[in-house]
């Protein structure tokens, strides 16, 4: 079982939902305000929702507990989950 003592509030209810059958996705995507592409870190639920207030700062804290995998891959995103 992994120490989740040294994460944050946030970080533990992220890692629930990824135990839980959920995904962290690291994807580019397109703002049409700016009209530009940028990398973002989003963490899906079970049915593949996005789920807001889970972004690139949660999957850090939880990707240095050790416990995250890549699914799987392709040239504009990645997707994480537990392993």
């Amino acid at each position: 079982m992994t120490d989740l003592s040294t994460l944050s509030a946030r970080a533990r209810k992220a890692y629930d939902i990824l135990v839980n059958g959920g995904q962290y996705c690291h994807a580019l995507v397109f703002n049409s305000y700016t009209g530009r592409s940028q990398f973002q870190y989003g963490l899906l639920d079970k049915a593949g929702h996005k789920v807001n207030g889970y972004g690139g700062k949660t999957f850090y804290e939880i990707e240095t507990l050790g416990v995250l995998r890549i699914a799987y891959s392709t040239s504009v995103s990645s997707y994480y989950n537990i392993r």
